[in-house]
């Protein structure tokens, strides 16, 4: 969850970009498969890495590519 919207997981990723649109981290995690009730809070754990925000998708760094989500 992030600015009040919740987003799910999708099988696309993309290649590691500029490191400039990085527009925050995840803070916190829950238990997997429980829904996030707070900001920057996930259920798929990665506290700590970097997220970009798009119109209709967040993407989370993990490892060396972009795991994109859509909003839920």
């Amino acid at each position: 969850m992030v600015n009040d919207t919740l987003y799910y997981g999708t099988d696309q990723t993309r290649p590691m970009g500029d490191s400039e649109a990085v527009a925050g981290e995840i803070m916190s995690e829950t238990s997997e498969g429980a829904v996030p009730t707070e900001n920057g809070q996930s259920n798929f754990g990665c506290v700590g890495n970097a997220y970009t925000i798009g119109e209709e998708t967040i993407m989370v760094q993990i490892d060396e590519e972009w795991y994109i989500f859509e909003k839920a």
